[in-house]
């Protein structure tokens, strides 16, 4: 049985739920960080204090039973019946000699803290411990030899009530803490459904375009800027796409159009000699005549096919080094004789050299030759010139004084299948795909360099390659 990926099984968690996650995770750590520092700076505060409360009373009662041994045991006596004289209701202290023997000592003291429970007293500073007794509470005792080595001195005090104020203390923090994370998971949702609710709306104008709907109106007032970047960069994709749509559907018109035209003359050929028993010689002139439809269609999905190569990169041009004068004098050469039949002067200007692959770059001027003299009536020039430009580029130029071409139509000069419709005809006979300055711009797109083209009607056309820096050779 086939299984669904890992990544089909996995659940998602929307944007919402991960901000309040996020949120309320954040919250909750911060809450928890600042109590527990709390508590525990709490808590140290009141052990510190209970521990300088008992250094400050041994070193007091030491002094007194050295000082005079009588009056310390009688205010040990006087603590001891009277409450009010001792500092804390939980503070024991007992008073043994050297031998053992208790002096004095607070009433019960020995069911609560026996004497064998406290540090050995070796010397006259208090040493303090932690002691739990079987009830599990907690006691900070301690003990000393007087200087004279003659009285021990045992003291403790009782810190169940310090424990129990902090058990409270914990566990106002764990409601605090519930009532935090409650609150926050709340604010969270409130705030992550309004920060979200753009998405919401770009999420239903996103599902509203079709392909034959391809606009979406999004009001973005209110939005935050980052929002609105997207859908305006968004609607700025939908205008792309409706213009892609529109040109593949006016490319796919056109094709239909260039192709129709030849395959129609190609079967009418076919049936007009095939109507009738004919000659060798009338089935040869139907066949080169058929010869020349074929070749222009060849030409046709030839230069379809090297512009879907040159869109996807399949194209690996080389860095030849070329005389960019020889190449156009080689263009110039080829050309001769159809310019001198129209009665077109050529000339060629300017030297330069660049790094360019030679089969490229002859097509691209040959389809500008071609558009020259083809838009360019009798007893006009075309001039091919090389320029080096201030920046170190390259600029190869192609101008004629032909018919020139309409400001409203420059725009659309690289579309497909683009013709400038001329009346009349500069020429009787027009084959041109509309394709050539199409390749030309693919061409220069590969060597990273612009085609700019400058056109006044009736006076001319110039078209300029610029070539970057890095192709040209100095």
């Amino acid at each position: 049985m086939a299984t669904r990926p890992p990544a089909e099984r996995r659940a998602h968690w929307s944007i919402r739920a991960r901000l309040v996650v996020l949120y309320v995770g954040s919250v909750s750590l911060l809450i928890l960080g600042s109590m527990i520092g709390l508590l525990y700076s709490l808590t140290d505060e009141i052990e510190d204090d209970d521990r300088e409360f008992l250094y400050d009373q041994a070193a007091l009662i030491r002094v007194l039973i050295e000082d005079s041994h009588d009056y310390a045991l009688r205010a040990i006596e006087l603590m001891q019946l009277d409450p009010d004289r001792n500092p804390k209701p939980f503070f024991y202290v007992r008073v043994m000699d050297r031998e053992g023997h208790v002096l004095a000592a607070t009433p019960e003291m020995d069911k609560v803290l026996p004497i064998d429970v406290f540090p050995i007293a070796s010397r006259p500073h208090l040493e303090i411990i932690r002691w739990r007794d079987h009830a599990r509470r907690s006691f900070l005792i301690g003990a000393l030899r007087t200087t004279d080595k003659q009285r021990i001195l045992q003291i403790g005090l009782d810190e169940s009530s310090d424990e129990m104020f902090a058990n409270v203390l914990k566990r106002n923090v764990i409601a605090v803490l519930a009532v935090g994370l409650l609150a926050s998971a709340a604010l969270a949702a409130l705030v992550a459904r309004s920060a979200l609710r753009p998405l919401t709306a770009l999420t239903a104008a996103t599902s509203t375009v079709t392909a034959r709907q391809l606009r979406a109106t999004i009001d973005t007032a209110g939005w935050p800027v980052e929002l609105v970047r997207l859908a305006t960069a968004f609607e700025q994709m939908l205008a792309r796409l409706e213009e892609s749509f529109e040109r593949l559907s006016q490319f796919s018109a056109n094709l239909s159009h260039e192709l129709r035209t030849p395959i129609n003359n190609l079967r009418g050929e076919a049936e007009v000699a095939l109507a009738k028993s004919r000659t060798a010689e009338d089935y040869r002139a139907v066949l080169e005549s058929s010869l020349e439809e074929y070749g222009r269609v060849s030409r046709l999905i030839d230069n379809l096919l090297f512009l879907a190569r040159a869109e996807s990169d399949e194209i690996k041009i080389r860095r030849d080094e070329l005389d960019a004068r020889r190449e156009c004098e080689a263009v110039v050469d080829f050309y001769e004789a159809l310019a001198a039949e129209h009665q077109i002067e050529t000339q060629l200007e300017g030297q330069g050299r660049i790094l360019s692959d030679s089969v490229l770059f002859r097509r691209m001027l040959s389809n500008l030759m071609d558009n020259a003299l083809r838009h360019t009536p009798p007893g006009g020039k075309v001039t091919f010139s090389i320029v080096p430009l201030a920046d170190g580029s390259l600029e190869v130029a192609v101008a004629d004084t032909g018919t020139g071409i309409p400001a409203e139509n420059l725009s659309r000069i690289y579309d497909r299948f683009f013709r400038v419709e001329q009346t009349p005809p500069v020429r009787a006979r027009n084959d041109g795909f509309g394709l050539g300055l199409s390749i030309v711009k693919s061409i220069m797109s590969l060597h990273q360099g612009t085609i700019s083209v400058e056109s006044e009607p009736g006076r001319g056309t110039r078209v300029r390659l610029i070539f970057p820096a890095h192709r040209v050779v100095r």
